[in-house]
Formats: structure tokens, sequence, C-alpha cells
């Protein structure tokens, strides 16, 4: 059936009550409609040719349908006679549709209806003046004597039945093919593979539309879950697999199901009329038809039921569930299900128990039983959850319960709904009722923690105070007052969060925080309580939490000190002190002092040690020691006596030395962890310039480091600067311990600048290594300078020679004949042999070979192809460039040689041939052993069905280039059949060629609507 879309946005009103009319179905007769052959009248039709007797019959089944529905406008049928598909036992006999499809709308539905009804519901011609509503086709083989075409019957053209023996009777068949055309028929794709225009999935709607006739139809089992759904509620997917649910896809309109009547109980599932939906999808039969276990037959179902001659049956109920207004059937309309009003019931108070609401008056509404549902919706479950429902169907009554969510007042309105089973297309198939819930605030006082949690401090120190958190499910707003008894104890921290501010009197040591919940709980999280200098005293918090309305909260936080020793306390103790080389220095201004002990012990550290010593004695009942090897000097004793020890202390440097140091002190009570300083030391040196040593020359190859042997002295100067610079190449050092750098690092520097002691520089100089760049050669000089900062740096040149290497590698690769390789001469990839540069090279040509070309890229790709059908040795040669130097490489070539494919021009599919034919006979061209070649040919050939068609016979001589192949069909055998015909030589490798073609015998069952 091929669809032609429209999208109509009508406004779609029309009444459900039935409106006596008629309807013109005129047919617009096509070929075969005025066939001049001479018949004779029969069964009540008076035609004499067949052209007559044809018009006449489909004019009175039209006539047959016109007479039962109701319809303003004319229903134009255009039909022809043409060739359909036929055979000896099978046949289609006619097929019919709706030239078009048109969306109306049903409320705030829209639907797609076949063109003839959607005329009929909106009273005017959609398709236009002359454009026909219905296409319609019917096998004029059957009337032409053809022997392969039903064996030779011919179509009955009696409007009576029974037809004569060895005949058709049409009259049902245009009777069916009319109801599919009216609309008795899906719209939506029921292609396996998928619809086109529009693409639409298996099971889906065009444009995703439904089509009026999926409102009726049910799945009785929907996805094995033994749930009733409609086809309007499904997804595609869930709609294609119930094309095949058998037996639980019914019709679900109430004008079928009040009239199923007589039906076999076969032909019913749940009360309802099954439609045909087999195991094995028949592709345009299934789901557009009765179920073919209606019993008595009806005119609607897949196969042809040949005693229909007059129509009335379920037929025209089912038009009128969609929509036809049908004389022969009374219209029946599924009612709303009952549900009585739902009284709101009374207020109840924030946190109430558990709520029960009666439901009475439920039913279907219709005279069929149906099954009911409730369900019921909450539209704030933030107060009042969606009741659970407790009801049983076919009970008229039922309840529902629900408990209001916690610390929550207002109100919520309740959607009680009420569903049977039955159709909602033109008619809903729910009823709403509504109530109101409503619950009353009921003030909450605030809540809090940690109101009388044990504080304790430490003397002298901040106490973050155990958080105290307020919450209130119902004021805003709360006031938090802590009072400090007595207030003299310390003080408490204020802060500002949020709009808020906390507040704190030092003289009567209440501290107030008022505002949102969230701020007051920010401001009490960050109170601490600040004792007073030096104070161990005992104190209370006195907590009091209020919402203005309940009564506040209270608690008591007890706050215990714990005491602390003083420590001593040092001044000075990180001045500079700067003394002149080989004379004593005096240290002063360290002093010492403790507000709770007498006596205290003192550390002095020189560091290094070995840069000089401090001076040591004994004053009244102190005492002082030194420790040359450590640098330690250590006095204790009361603290007059240790001060005046402090006083006299000296530093003396070691001979001609001006070392920085460092003199780290320490002064401790015994009981308080140590109070520490340090002081530098900055020496004040007489200068003597530096000397730089080592070699004078070196020699490398090239790509291998050379190492050079540099020294550096200065009998006064600690640290150097030192300055290496390479004009080719890089420098690294074995060592960098103890250097400063200001300029590189000390690795793969062509120029590094840095300063160190000269043990230091001495160990990074022993060993400098010198790299040379990749793949360079020639000469390069190190240049090294030392400077102490004061006298005129000095300088020396080390001179490198550096001696050329090979750096390319030959390379060899094999190609076959008429083929070609890519490789890296550079990398070796692709089967070369990978060069040796040290750096990155650069491939810059490569020379023309003698037997094909070559291409190349920087990076060292090469693709080489020999000349056509060559085989034998090539080469050529490259030139790569590193280092600012140019190196030549050669490629040798092996290009081995390669059999080529023989040769069959492609052999046309030959006409189809009927069975029993004789033997055929298909000529072969272009055979060759190939461009080139002499090898000896073979010429063989398979069937792919032997059961149809045997292998064939070969004729063929090599070195011919032309042949045949015979063969002939297998007695009575039908089918298509594929016939492959390969050409081989004895070359080896590529050694044969294979051509196909397709040998139809007999022709192939069509299938249309199920008419066999």
């Amino acid at each position: 059936m091929n669809l032609s879309l429209q999208r109509l946005l009508a406004a779609l009103a029309f009444a459900a009550a039935d409106v006596s009319g008629a309807a013109t179905i005129q047919l617009v007769g096509g070929t075969g409609f005025n066939d001049a052959t001479i018949v004779s009248p029969e069964g009540g039709n008076t035609g004499t040719t067949l052209g007559q007797q044809r018009t006449n019959l489909f004019q009175a089944a039209a006539n047959v349908w016109g007479a039962a529905l109701s319809s303003s406008q004319t229903i134009k049928v255009s039909a022809t006679f043409t060739a359909l598909a036929c055979t000896a036992t099978t046949g289609t006999l006619g097929s019919a549709g709706a030239a078009t499809n048109i969306v109306l709308n049903i409320g705030t539905k829209q639907r797609y209806f076949a063109v003839a009804l959607a005329e009929a519901l909106v009273d005017q011609d959609i398709n236009g003046t002359g454009v026909a509503e219905i296409n319609a086709n019917f096998n004029s083989r059957v009337d032409q004597n053809d022997t392969s075409c039903l064996g030779s019957t011919r179509f009955y053209y009696g409007l009576t039945g029974p037809a004569p023996a060895g005949t058709i009777a049409l009259y049902p068949v245009v009777l069916h093919e009319l109801g599919h055309g009216l609309g008795f028929a899906p719209l939506l794709c029921r292609t396996a593979a998928g619809c086109t225009g529009p693409t639409t999935a298996f099971g889906g709607y065009f444009n995703n539309i439904p089509d009026i006739w999926s409102e009726f139809v049910r799945d009785n089992n929907a996805g094995g879950t033994g749930a009733n759904r409609h086809w309007v509620e499904m997804t595609a997917a869930e709609r294609a697999a119930s094309f095949t649910n058998d037996p639980n896809l019914v019709w679900n309109g109430m004008s079928v199901t009040t009239n199923l009547g007589s039906q076999a109980a076969i032909a019913r599932n749940e009360g309802r009329l099954r439609t045909y939906a087999p195991g094995t999808y028949v592709q345009g039969s299934s789901v557009a038809h009765f179920h073919s276990d209606a019993s008595p037959n009806l005119l609607m179902e897949p196969s042809l039921n040949s005693d229909v001659f007059t129509q009335t049956d379920l037929t025209d109920c089912l038009f009128q569930d969609i929509g036809w207004d049908d004389s022969r059937c009374a219209l029946v309309l599924n009612n709303a299900p009952t549900l009585n009003t739902i009284a709101d019931p009374p207020a109840i108070d924030e946190d109430a128990a558990q709520q029960t609401v009666n439901l009475s008056g439920i039913g279907d509404g219709d005279t069929l039983a149906q099954t009911v549902s409730i369900t019921a919706v909450s539209n704030n479950p933030g107060l009042i959850p969606n009741p659970a429902v407790n009801y049983v169907d076919p009970n008229a009554t039922g309840t529902l319960t629900y408990t209001p969510v916690a610390n929550q007042s207002g109100s919520a309105v309740v959607t009680v709904t009420a569903r049977d089973d039955g159709d909602s297309a033109y008619v809903p198939n729910t009823l709403d009722r509504t109530f109101t819930v409503t619950v009353n605030a009921v003030n909450d006082a605030p809540q809090a923690t940690n109101l009388s949690a044990s504080e304790t401090y430490t003397e002298d120190t901040t106490l973050d105070l155990t958080d105290i958190a307020v919450s209130d499910i119902d004021s805003s707003v709360v006031t938090a007052t802590l009072t400090l008894t007595p207030a003299s104890a310390g003080s408490l921290t204020t802060a500002t969060v949020g709009g808020s501010t906390s507040s704190y009197s030092a003289g009567s040591g209440v501290l107030t925080a008022v505002g949102l919940v969230a701020d007051v709980n920010g401001l009490l999280a960050g109170v601490s309580f600040v004792p007073a200098a030096d104070s161990i005293a005992s104190a209370t918090i006195s907590t009091s939490v209020s919402d203005g309305v309940a009564p506040a909260l209270t608690g008591n936080k007890p706050l215990a000190a714990v005491a602390v020793n003083d420590a001593p306390r040092l001044t000075n103790p990180s001045a500079t002190d700067t003394y002149v080389e080989d004379t004593p220095f005096d240290l002063s201004n360290f002093v010492v002092i403790d507000p709770d002990n007498t006596t205290l012990a003192v550390t002095l550290q020189l560091s290094p040690a070995g840069i000089g010593r401090l001076s040591a004695g004994t004053v009244g009942g102190a005492t002082s020691t030194y420790d040359a090897g450590t640098g330690v000097w250590q006095g204790s004793g009361p603290i007059a006596n240790l001060q005046q020890l402090l006083d006299g202390v000296t530093f003396t440097p070691v001979p001609d030395s001006a070392a920085a140091g460092t003199l780290a002190i320490s002064v401790s009570d015994g009981i308080a962890p140590a109070v520490t300083g340090s002081r530098t030391l900055a020496g004040t040196a007489v200068n003597d310039p530096p000397v730089a040593g080592g070699a004078q020359s070196a020699q490398t190859d090239e790509d291998v480091p050379a190492s050079l042997a540099l020294t550096a002295a200065d009998v006064d100067s600690a640290p150097l600067g030192v300055v290496l610079s390479a004009d080719h190449g890089t420098l690294t050092l074995p060592a960098v311990a103890g250097l400063a750098f200001t300029a590189g690092d000390g690795t793969g520097d062509a120029t590094m600048a840095f300063n160190g002691p000269i043990a230091a520089l001495n160990a990074a100089l022993g060993g400098v290594t010198f790299a040379p760049p990749a793949d360079y050669n020639g000469t390069a000089s190190v240049t090294y300078g030392l400077s102490d900062g004061e006298a005129a740096p000095v300088s020396r040149v080390v001179a490198i020679t550096i001696v050329a290497a090979a750096d390319t590698v030959a390379d060899t690769i094999a190609v076959a004949e008429d083929g070609s390789a890519t490789f890296n001469v550079l990398t070796g990839a692709g089967g070369a042999s990978a060069d040796t540069f040290a750096g990155a090279a650069t491939l810059v040509a490569v020379s023309k070979p003698a037997h094909g070309a070559a291409t190349f890229a920087a990076g060292g790709s090469v693709t080489y192809t020999p000349a056509a059908n060559y085989a034998g040795s090539d080469g050529f040669t490259y030139t790569a460039s590193a280092g600012g130097v140019t190196e030549t490489g050669q490629v040798s070539i092996d290009v081995g040689a390669v059999n080529d494919p023989p040769t069959l021009n492609a052999i046309p599919d030959p006409a189809p041939i009927p069975p029993n034919a004789g033997t055929q006979t298909v000529q072969l061209a272009g055979i060759g052993a190939g461009p080139g070649e002499n090898q000896t040919l073979a010429v063989t050939a398979a069937s792919s069905n032997p059961s149809v068609i045997p292998h064939p016979s070969v004729s063929y001589a090599s070195p011919g280039t032309t042949g045949s192949i015979g063969f002939a069909p297998a007695h009575n055998a039908v089918g298509t059949v594929t016939i492959t015909v390969t050409v081989t030589d004895d070359g080896g490798g590529a050694n044969s060629v294979s051509r196909s073609f397709v040998q139809q015998v007999g022709v192939d069952v069509l299938f249309i609507d199920g008419f066999e």
C-alpha cells in the first residue's frame, strides 16, 4: 500500500449519536473495465462483456458499502485489472488501500484517518475534485486462461454464491479490499527493516502521529507482563513485539465487543475479539485483519472467505468504532467510569498520624464488565505524599491513606483518578475527583546542642568553644545569649555572618547573637574564650536559645583552667655581626630574662665550627665551656651571672679566613620549650686573585663526548665564580653539590655560570664533559673564566678537534612486481636499515631508479614503485643532512615476479525460464591468462542449488578466449539459482577469476493482504 501522508489540521467536531444516511461510492474504472470479451450473464450479473460484468460486480460491492455508510462526499475508487503475481498453485487476487491518510484533531489529540473516513467526518472533499480516495488492483491473469496462474481457473462474476467449481468468486474479494480502502487497516510502519518517507522504525508511527486504528488495539499481555496496554501507550519496539503476540492482541472497540454474539470462544481473549497476530510476522496481513479463528467467518479475515456474498458482520461494528456512521451496527461508546465526589477532610495539625479517606461509587459505567483501577496524586508531595490506594476491582468502595510530612504545614490538592480498560478514542476512559487536605501549623521550640558542654582552657591560650548548633523547623529567626561569669575571667569573641553581627558587653560578660538560624549558627561556631593574661581562674558560661515564642532553652558551660610554665625570653636573638679577617670580635646584646625561674641554661652553636672559636669562663655562680670540635658553647647558673658571661663572649676567627657563619642561641628553663635565635656572622676578607688551570686541548670522534680536566684555586676567596662556554656543543659537570647557578644548571649547557666553594668547584671542573653537536665534525673550543668578584677575572681557551664518522647504512628492499614499497631510510621502518645519525636527520634528495620511480619525504619516508610488469634488480642513492653536514646512502631493490590472475568477462543474468525447460547455453568471452602470461587455463562451473539446476557442463579448450556452459533445470524444480564460472591458470598465486549470474526457474509467490 503506497501512502501519501498529508497533514490537515481540522477541528473534528462530530457527535457520537447515529446520523442516518448513505454514501456514494463511485468506480473510476481503469484498465480491464472496458474489456469487450463476450461472456454470458451469471449469478445475477447481466453483463455480456467481461468489462460490463467487472463494472457491474464492482459497483454492486461498492453499493453494499455505500448503503451502510454515511458520507456527504463521493468516495471515488480508482480500480484496474493488471497482471499480479501468480503461479500454478498460488496467486494474488487483488489489493486495495486508502489513497492517502489525513491528520484530524480529536480534542487535544491528533490521529491519522483513511481519507474517505476523514472526508465523511469533516464533511468536505479533502482530496480535491476528481482525485480518488481508494486505489485498487485485481489480477487480470486469472481471466486469461493462463495455465501458470492458478491452473487455468477464472473469476466468477456472479453477485450470488456459491461460485461454480473451477472458478474464484471475485465479489467477496472486492468487498474485502474496499473494506481496507475505507479504513480497515492500521497506519504505522509494518516493514521489519523500517520505513522511509518519512524515516520510521518498525512499529513506529509516521511523523510520530498515531492512527485512529491504534486507539482500539490492545495487548492483553504486553511484553509478557500480564498487563493490558493499548498500542498508543507503547513504544515502537513494544508495538513491533505486539505484532506477533497471539492470542493476546485484541480489538478493544465497544461496538465490536458489544456485538460479539455467537463468535467462537477461540476467537476471543478477555472478552475481546482477537486480531490476526501470528507468531511469524506476515507482511501485509498481520495486525490488519480479524483473527482467522473467527467463527462464523468474517469478511475481514486474512484468508479468502468465498462464501461471503453479503456484508453484515463485525466489520460494520469496527467501522462504527473508528468513526464511520454504519447503519448495519449500532454505535456503542465506552462510558467513563464512575466515582463519587470526595468531600474535603477536616483540617489536621502538623505532625498528625496517618489519615484515611473513603472512596465510593466506583464502577466502569458500562454494561460490559471492564477492569477499573484507582490512582491518587498529590500536587504537594512535600506536605502530603501521593496517597496509598486500597482498592480491588470490581468493588464499589475503597480507601486512600496518607501521612503528612513531619513538621510541614499548608494545603495539598489530591486528584483521584478512576480508569477503565475501554478505548478512549472519542470519549475519555477516566474520571477525576479532587479533595483538599489542610495541615495547620504548630510552633516548635528551637533545638540546640552543646549548651552545657564542659570546656577547659590553657593559661594565656584562646579556646575555641565547642560549637552550639541551633535548629528550628518553623522559626527563621532566633536569639542566642552567652553570659561569662565572672566577666573578669576573660572575654568572648564576636563576628559577622550573613546579615547578623554578634555583640559583647565586657562589663556584664554577655554575648548576644540575633538573626537567621544559619547566621546565628555561624556566629556561635566562631565564638572563642580569650582568658585574662596569666589567669587560671574558674568560670562558667550560661547559655540560652529562644525563638521568641516557646520557652528558651538554657544551659551552663563550666570553664576549667590549666596552668602553664612561662618560657624564658631573649632579646636581640637575630642580629648580624661583622668581623674582620684575623681580628677577634666581641659578641654583645644577648639579654635573657625569665619571669618565674632564677636559673637558666644557654647554648651557643658556632657553625661551621672551623671558622673560629668562642671564649668561655666563670662569673660568680655561672660557668661556661666551649668544644672546638663541635663549635658548642654551654653556660648555666643564676640569671645575673649568666648575663655577665654572655656579655664577655668573644669570637676569634681562624687565621686568613673571612668565612661567613651563624651563631645559634638556645635559652632554656628546663620546663618550657627552649627559646631560640640565630645570628649571622659576616667576615671582611683581604682579596687574592683566583688561578684557572687544567687542559689546553682535546680530541674526540664525531658524536663522542670528551672529558676536560680543569682546576680552580684561590688562597683567600671562597666561593669563586665560574663561566664555561662552548662555541659548538654542550658542557656537563660531573657534580653540582655546593654550586649556585646564575646561568644554566650544569647539565647540557652551551654556557653556564655558577659560584661555590673551591672544593665544590674543583669537584665540578675536574671532569667537565664536552658533548659535540649531533653529527658535527671539525673544530670547537671551550672558554673557561674564573672570578673572585674583586680581582680581574682570569680566562683560558681549550681547543677541541672533532673527527668525522659515517652515519648512513645501506638498505636492501624487496618488492613484488606491479607493487610498491614504502620504507624509511633514516629510521629503518618498512624493512630498511636504520641510519646511525645521533641527532635529527633530514632526507633532502633521492636519485632516479633505473627501472621505476621513487618519491620521498623529509622525515625519511621513501616510496618505490617498479615499472609495470618489471621484475629484477634496481637501486638508487639518497642524501641526508644532519648536524650541518650531508651524507649519501645506497638503496638496493629486488623486484620479485608475481603471477597475474586470468581474465573472464562479466556474464549477464539470462531471462527466467519455465520449469522443465530444455538445455540452456550461456556463452563465455574474454578468457585469457592475464597481461604477459601464457599459462594453461581451465574453466569450471558450479550451481548454488543443484536440486534446481545441476552443475553445468563446460565447453572450453586452452588457450582459447571463448567457451560456453550448458545446463537444464531438474524435473518440476522452481527457484532462483546462482551459477559461478571460474577460470584457473597453473601459475600459482593469484591464479583464478570467477564470474556469477542468476538464473530464475519459475515465478516466486507474492502475498498481498494474505490472499493466495
